[in-house]
């Protein structure tokens, strides 16, 4: 079902219903209360005669010269009194006396009311002064109340009819309106993948599907640029798969050019060799760069400083063979809100970025630290550094900074820095006196779940 048709069943249908629903309620309400109006009247000009049937003030009655209620006149009361077996009397004299009733005196021990032929019938049982049983009958006309609650539903269904026009009027113009809106948005959506340069409609007023439209422009500025880093990283990733590719089938092609001796074979080998691990290498990275965006994470309150201590120990060796030595400062615990995994891969790409770039004898220096809201490690080197212009590329895959010499594959700190946003933290340069100088920030867990 379109929205058009939505908008117009919701909200002309069911407001239609709920004022029919409401007219039905109030006519019944008010004709009820009408009724009790006449019942009000007709038990108290009963008492008043029946006084005067009891008190010996004669046979009588007076309702042609008594006065009523405002407008109760209008009703044509009707009075009767009957004793066991006649009509004793009725009044006005002039008009018709009201039949004795379905009811005879015994089965009046309380005044007894019914509606018939159009007009509301009271029975009450009067003694008499003279030890007699009466039987006082009065009625009057239903018609002032017919014909005021026909008047009362013809102007309120006068004015519900009106409203309901309005509504389907209002509502239609309003619901063409939207649907249109929403039509013209499907339309500028792409058929294919290509990615459209969305923009807000201008004039559009400030309400949902505008803001619907401001999202499907962020969201499609964001797609652009996802797609723009898409391309690049492939284009990289291929241009460093094809290097070493390259020099293997150079080396190949040179080694079956002429009959080689068993060393030339060899060192053409041990060169293709050396070009595989870094094709493994490359791929091997590459897999860990595209695992940590689909890597299911177990979020817990991960202890830093002992992730830390993990890292280095097992890179010991590692420093060993650069000859640099490792310095920590860190309290004895720093819980942060992560993946112990994911901390545990960051820092030991970071450790391994620091080892590959430190000069022999320096020292690679490891420091934690806890403030209000965050926990941080900083792991600094006393290598070349990075210029300042490169501090916000060098976090891209494949980018290498102008003191790397080719070294690496250009994805440790990319991976680094996927991982960082995956646990909602941030890596970022900071800058230091001599050297390099890496800082990782995670969030503390939640004091109010501790």
């Amino acid at each position: 079902m379109k929205v058009r048709v939505r908008l117009l069943l919701f909200g002309v249908m069911a407001p239609a219903a709920g004022l029919t629903l409401a007219l039905l309620i109030a006519g019944f309400t008010f004709r009820e209360e009408q009724l009790a109006s006449v019942d009000r009247e007709l038990r108290a000009r009963a008492a008043v005669e029946s006084v005067g049937v009891s008190e010996g003030e004669g046979l009588h009655l007076h309702l042609g010269r008594a006065p009523f209620a405002s407008g109760f006149s209008d009703f044509d009361p009707r009075g009767a009194l009957y004793d066991e077996q006649r009509l004793v009397t009725h009044d006005p004299s002039g008009s018709a006396a009201p039949g004795r009733g379905p009811f005879a005196y015994e089965q009046l021990n309380e005044p007894r009311l019914w509606t018939a032929g159009g007009r509301r019938e009271l029975a009450v049982a009067v003694p008499g002064a003279d030890a007699g049983r009466y039987v006082l009958r009065m009625s009057c006309s239903l018609k002032p109340v017919r014909e005021t609650l026909n008047a009362y539903l013809r102007t309120t269904t006068a004015l519900i009819a009106l409203v309901v026009l309005l509504l389907v009027a209002l509502w239609t113009w309003l619901a063409r309106s939207l649907s249109d809106r929403l039509e013209h948005i499907t339309q500028r959506l792409p058929a294919g993948d290509e990615l459209p340069s969305w923009q807000v409609e201008p004039g559009a007023p400030a309400d949902e599907i505008t803001a619907l439209d401001s999202a499907l422009q962020a969201a499609f500025g964001r797609l652009r640029k996802a797609k723009e880093a898409q391309d690049e990283f492939l284009g990289r990733a291929a241009h460093e798969l094809k290097t070493p590719l390259g020099v293997m089938g150079a080396e190949i092609d040179l080694a079956l050019r002429r009959e080689r001796s068993v060393d030339e074979l060899r060192q053409a080998l041990v060169g293709s060799r050396r070009e595989v691990q870094r094709l493994a290498q490359l791929s091997e990275r590459l897999l860990d760069l595209t695992a940590v965006s689909g890597l299911q994470l177990e979020h817990a309150d991960v202890d830093l400083v002992r992730v830390l201590y993990e890292a280095v120990d097992s890179a010991e060796a590692a420093f060993d063979n650069a000859g640099v030595k490792v310095l920590v400062h860190a309290p004895g615990q720093a819980l942060c809100r992560g993946d112990s995994q994911l901390l545990r891969q960051a820092l030991d790409n970071l450790l391994a970025n620091a080892i590959r770039y430190a000069p022999k004898g320096s020292t690679i220096r490891c420091e934690v630290s806890v403030q209000r809201d965050k926990v941080s490690v900083e792991i600094a080197d006393e290598g070349p550094g990075i210029p300042e212009n490169e501090h916000d590329r060098i976090f891209q895959p494949f980018v290498r900074g102008k003191s790397a010499q080719g070294q690496g594959t250009g994805l440790g700190l990319a991976i680094v820095q996927a991982i960082t946003t995956r646990l909602h933290g941030d890596v970022q340069v900071v800058p230091a006196p001599n050297g390099a100088c890496f800082r990782l920030r995670f969030p503390v867990p939640n004091r109010a779940s501790q």
